[in-house]
């Protein structure tokens, strides 16, 4: 964990360099992943990232998911891509933390409780001044039933990198004008990444969280 306080992405262009049977290999995986009903897209992977006084400078490139895919069912592949992501440590004006549970359906961290929303960063978004808190309002918008306009500013905190799951992740604070509502707050209908959603005191998190908290 990197503590950050501005994020600045350059898009660049930019591909895996695959030998021939990595790439046989890639398309093996593929098609067992369309048999699972997985369905192909395009990514943002990190190419080059820094942290110069605070600020995160993070070279990347548009590439394909099928590719992370990959290298997720066959570790030999080693990190073919590093993708970028985003998380939200949602805050209300009580000094309450949203929490979710994944899915057991998921690929990455099946049950483990996470910040939430969280989700890939995507290239179009990237190629904005404010990529990161663009793509943090989108998985807001997708994930929770709290509206977009009970947020009252949205600050980078952390910039994380998974090294078992080659990801990074820029992580955010969003804080809340109002109190989390006494209602159901994750889109069940259309939404299967996470099951359980709970509220909790920064003091009962994890170490490492409490020492994120204290960037700002």
């Amino acid at each position: 964990i990197k503590p950050i306080r501005e994020v600045k992405i350059r898009m660049v262009r930019h591909q895996p360099d695959l030998s021939k049977d990595v790439d046989d290999i890639v398309k093996q995986q593929w098609q067992r992943g369309e048999e699972l009903g997985k369905k192909n897209g395009q990514i943002t992977a990190v190419r080059d990232c820094s942290v110069i006084s605070g600020v995160a400078h993070i070279t990347a490139f548009a590439t394909q998911y099928k590719y992370f895919w990959a290298q997720q069912q066959d570790t030999e592949l080693g990190a073919l891509v590093e993708p970028l992501a985003v998380s939200g440590a949602v805050r209300d004006a009580n000094m309450q933390y949203l929490v979710g549970q994944r899915s057991n359906t998921v690929t990455q961290y099946a049950g483990c409780w996470e910040f939430a929303p969280s989700g890939g960063l995507m290239p179009k978004e990237a190629l904005s001044e404010d990529a990161a808190e663009l793509a943090l309002r989108r998985e807001f918008k997708k994930e929770l039933t709290i509206g977009e306009n009970t947020i009252s500013r949205v600050t980078p905190i952390g910039l994380l990198f998974d090294s078992k799951d080659h990801v990074y992740n820029i992580a955010q604070l969003i804080d809340l004008y109002i109190v989390f509502p006494d209602q159901p707050l994750l889109h069940q209908d259309d939404y299967t990444e996470q099951t359980t959603l709970a509220l909790v005191d920064v003091v009962k998190l994890t170490p490492a969280v409490p020492t994120m908290m204290q960037i700002y």
